[in-house]
């Protein structure tokens, strides 16, 4: 299969650029302007007295930064209910890839929506054509506390209406590409294991550069990053499996930029992640590879996001798993 991928990838090449060497690499889910409408600050906890440090204090600035990042991923954590909406995009051969991704947890339950799409051109069919099951799919994944997986169903094309203030999704469930069991995440305050937003390490040692301002008039706290792509630690989940699902043994991020809101009672507000990498493909012939990748989140905290039945398929599917009908397909 990888074998075909990588054949599948130079026929795209040769059509869209004969002598184009360098492709970026599709990855899950993508960005085309549509952006859900931020929540206000939540109405809990207390606003936090803190003092920023000096700007020409680098390394408490890091430490400060750290500090407000744990506090907002540990909050996330212990928030009963919380909601995220991400859209996110890529770009291969100049075709962008689009997604959006919808996250809900109502105390125990955890429910994670993800559509992907391309453009409606002449390379947006042959990318989608090649790698339809990571361009052009739906996803939707539920767990509560009496399970110890999280349960997921894709199926593939599906279609979207871009309306003025909301996506209409049509996607069908009963061709289903796969259906299985996959591993839990952290979401809730009776796992014992840490909550971090991204898989990216942010710690004092792995943050290279670090400002950090505090909107006194909205009342958040805003840091922007970049991360230490030369400092193991930075990578040590991401790179793994960046060469793995690339194909390329020396893949590398080549930069990591972070823009973090988190509001002055210490509860996210926004996320913004950009990626950069380069690697090498050495079959079926060498080229080069590069990929930018951008993720922007809101952190929603109004009922309408709050609430289950706001989501297109989500309570016929947790009625489909809360009632032992779940499936098993494909993978």
């Amino acid at each position: 299969m990888r074998k075909f991928l990588k054949v599948s990838i130079v026929v795209l090449l040769i059509l869209a650029n004969a002598a184009a060497v360098t492709i970026a690499i599709i990855q899950y889910g993508q960005y085309d302007g549509y952006r859900v409408t931020p929540s206000g600050k939540p109405l809990i906890g207390e606003k936090l007295n803190l003092t920023v440090p000096d700007s020409s204090d680098t390394e408490a600035l890091k430490l400060f930064a750290y500090n407000l990042y744990a506090a907002a991923n540990e909050n996330f954590k212990n928030l009963e209910n919380a909601a995220y909406a991400v859209n996110s995009v890529t770009t291969t051969m100049g075709t962008p890839v689009y997604g959006y991704r919808h996250v809900v947890k109502n105390a125990d339950e955890y429910l994670y929506l993800e559509y992907s799409f391309v453009p409606e051109t002449l390379l947006g069919a042959l990318v989608g054509a090649v790698s339809k099951a990571s361009t052009k799919f739906a996803e939707r994944s539920y767990t509560n506390a009496s399970m110890d997986y999280l349960y997921s169903e894709k199926t593939l094309e599906p279609t979207h209406t871009l309306c003025e203030n909301e996506i209409i999704y049509h996607a069908d469930w009963e061709n289903l590409y796969f259906a299985k069991q996959k591993q839990k995440p952290v979401y809730c305050a009776d796992q014992e294991a840490d909550f971090e937003y991204t898989d990216q390490k942010i710690r004092p040692e792995t943050i290279q550069t670090v400002s950090v301002t505090y909107n006194e008039q909205e009342g958040y706290y805003r840091l922007e990053m970049e991360l230490d792509v030369n400092e193991p630690f930075t990578t040590s989940i991401t790179l793994p499996n960046l060469r793995e699902n690339s194909g390329s043994d020396n893949a590398a991020y080549t930069s990591m930029r972070e823009v973090i809101e988190i509001w002055d009672n210490g509860y996210y507000k926004y996320f913004l992640s950009e990626d950069a990498w380069e690697g090498t493909l050495t079959e079926p012939i060498r080229m080069n590879l590069s990929s930018d990748i951008r993720f922007e989140t809101d952190f929603l905290y109004d009922q309408d996001s709050l609430s289950f039945s706001h989501y297109q398929y989500a309570e016929d599917f947790i009625s489909l798993v809360n009632s032992g009908n779940m499936r098993s397909v494909g993978e």
